[in-house]
């Protein structure tokens, strides 16, 4: 799916939105040149001038001439905005050509999280942003996900001798595979063996957290909960897992369950505004019933 991806970057479809705060942000297939306008100029150059890559004479380079590199990013996102110009500008002073690389701009609105206009980011797996996805032969070998694993010199020199690092982010990169590959209900089936799996995996409550959001908007209802439940057994004193797990209920209309889990809230919080606030709702609803 990424070569056809790739294949398509000619017709672009950038266009830029106003967010909730009235910043305007890209979203779609861009350019590199989108990036050194206003009002996006200022990050991007800063960073880029900023980073003074270390290299040396031996940095394996040759075999990142043949890649493609497609980066999924937000002009929205802190991450983007650091790691995105030092990537451009370690991809520069390696020498490489800038037409090998190829950029989406995803959109932070909650109904369309880490979406472009078009479904760009569908079957790849994008959850966390900036993610750099390698390809090679219209196959892909490699990606750094957020940030790099050790140096983006270090990381991008593993990447050319064909020995990457792993990418951050290894339980929702592992749930991810787990859904492409074994029944929904087979896992629930499954599930303490499945929760112990992800326990090795998982190091905060924000990555399945995240994960399950960006597949909620995706309208993957199902496989969204199963992360938020997942999350919630994982990190069980951690109020704002529960407070995740109650909004998915009730956007579920599973009110009782919504209840329990902002009643979890409460419990751990007893102060938490948000539970108080959905709790009241979530008896409305069911008076109405």
């Amino acid at each position: 799916m990424l070569g056809l991806l790739l294949t398509s970057f000619t017709a672009y479809s950038q266009a830029s939105y106003l967010d909730k705060n009235n910043q305007e942000h890209l979203w779609g297939k861009i350019q590199l040149n989108d990036l050194q306008e206003a009002p996006f100029q200022d990050w991007f150059t800063s960073n880029y001038d900023a980073f003074q890559p270390e290299l040396g004479e031996e940095f394996p380079r040759t075999q990142l001439q043949d890649m493609e590199v497609t980066i999924f990013l937000g002009t929205w996102c802190g991450d983007s905005k650091l790691w995105v110009p030092r990537f451009v500008k370690l991809w520069d002073e390696l020498g490489l050509d800038r037409k090998q690389l190829h950029f989406v701009a995803l959109h932070n609105k909650s109904s369309v999280y880490k979406q472009g206009p078009d479904g760009e980011e569908k079957g790849l797996n994008i959850h966390r942003v900036p993610t750099f996805i390698f390809q090679q032969n219209d196959e892909e070998i490699a990606r750094i996900v957020e940030s790099p694993l050790n140096s983006m010199e270090a990381d991008l020199a593993q990447i050319s001798l064909g020995f990457p690092s792993t990418p951050r982010y290894r339980g929702a990169n592992y749930l991810s595979q787990l859904f492409q590959e074994v029944p929904l209900d087979s896992l629930q089936q499954h599930y303490p063996t499945t929760l112990r799996k992800i326990y090795r995996e998982v190091h905060t409550s924000s990555e399945l957290n995240t994960y399950g959001y960006v597949l909620k908007a995706a309208g993957r209802d199902k496989e969204a909960l199963f992360s938020f439940q997942l999350n919630a057994r994982l990190f069980r004193h951690d109020p704002n897992v529960h407070d995740s797990l109650g909004e998915m209920y009730f956007h579920l209309k599973d009110y009782e369950l919504a209840k329990a889990a902002y009643q979890q809230v409460l419990h751990l919080e007893a102060e938490n505004e948000n539970a108080q606030d959905m709790l009241t709702k979530i008896e409305d609803v069911l008076a109405k019933k």
